[in-house]
């Protein structure tokens, strides 16, 4: 059997709101792995304890304004998370890299 090139990331994205600065949603996809985790109101902590465990085994973050909006969320939310341990790719920086010419 040929091993998987595909590295092991999660992807995520908050929804956090302008009024009070707390997370009222989010939503985090792992590639290798079927159904991916929302949140949409609830038990918060409880919820990014799951987050935490869906994480388990992922290589890095990826996300879009990950490294200086999304992270400072979540470590306002649980400080503790494994998550923020995580190398972060941000798709925000890397979206100037498109528009190099050679």
């Amino acid at each position: 059997m040929v091993p998987s090139l595909s590295p092991h990331f999660l992807s995520l994205d908050l929804e956090v709101s302008k009024r009070d600065h707390r997370i009222r949603a989010f939503a985090a996809v792992r590639p290798d792995v079927e159904q991916p985790l929302v949140f949409h109101g609830g038990d918060l902590a409880a919820t990014l304890a799951k987050l935490d465990d869906f994480a388990d085994g992922a290589d890095f973050l990826l996300g879009h304004n990950l490294i200086n909006f999304d992270l400072p969320h979540l470590k306002a939310a649980k400080s503790d998370l494994r998550i923020l341990n995580l190398p972060a790719v941000d798709t925000l920086w890397l979206n100037p890299l498109g528009f190099i010419s050679l």
